[in-house]
């Protein structure tokens, strides 16, 4: 069973499971919402790969910087219904980059990730404003790359990339105002996003070694925090 073809069986399970979920009330009002913000990311066993790969270059005499800083942004529309508990679906996209750079040497990593979930909305959205909460859980499909530019190289030469695919469960506080009429409702939020992702080929883009460090799966938390808006 190719990666391809399990990543398909994920997303369309997802789909039908939500679908299902949907239609479980009548639907009264929607509304949309999009945000962007910052996301920073901890994966201590990738931190402890980059590590080691640094370490093993004792001719790397530069600063080492980390997969942890990104963005995040997503798009969602939210229902609600007759009865507790509202809920939507939301597209999210959020990556992490790392850099390093010398006199003869660069190398710059990311890592993309984007989901596609379920969300359980914590306070009516025919109310104005106010704080409200969110829980959301859904799958992820990612991709970890490395480029790396020697001496000699004109340009940054693709050397590694690592497919993955997990689940993601998420919990957001957030705060909107409303203008006017309350159609338009900007706001802020902070979101804690866990993942478990598998990809087997990440050792092989943090190391260049296979084997010896890191299991096929990992556990990746992102804290994130930003501006939203929503309107119906």
């Amino acid at each position: 069973m190719t990666f391809k073809f399990k990543v398909g069986q994920v997303v369309l399970w997802s789909c039908v499971l939500m679908t299902i979920a949907l239609s479980g009330s009548s639907v009264q009002a929607q509304a949309w919402r999009v945000r962007v913000g910052y996301s920073y990311l901890r994966a201590p066993a990738w931190e402890e790969a980059q590590q080691v790969y640094y370490f093993s270059r004792p001719f790397l005499t530069g600063h080492a910087a980390y997969l942890q800083s990104g963005c995040t942004a997503a798009i969602a529309r939210i229902f609600s219904t007759e009865r507790a508990p509202f809920h939507g679906l939301e597209l999210d996209y959020v990556n992490a980059l790392s850099s390093y750079r010398d006199a003869s040497f660069r190398t710059f990593a990311q890592v993309h990730l984007l989901s596609l979930g379920y969300r359980l909305h914590l306070k009516r959205i025919s109310q104005p404003g106010g704080f409200y909460g969110e829980l959301g859980l859904g799958p992820s499909i990612g991709l970890l790359q490395r480029r790396t530019r020697s001496p000699g190289d004109e340009e940054f030469q693709s050397v590694q990339k690592a497919p993955g695919m997990g689940v993601e469960l998420k919990g957001e506080l957030a705060w909107k105002a409303a203008l006017g009429s309350g159609l338009w409702r900007p706001g802020l939020f902070f979101r804690t996003d866990l993942r478990w992702l598998y990809m087997p080929s990440a050792e092989t883009v943090l190391m260049y070694t296979k084997g010896v460090l890191l299991r096929p799966y990992q556990w990746l938390v992102f804290f994130q925090g930003g501006v939203l808006l929503e309107w119906r």
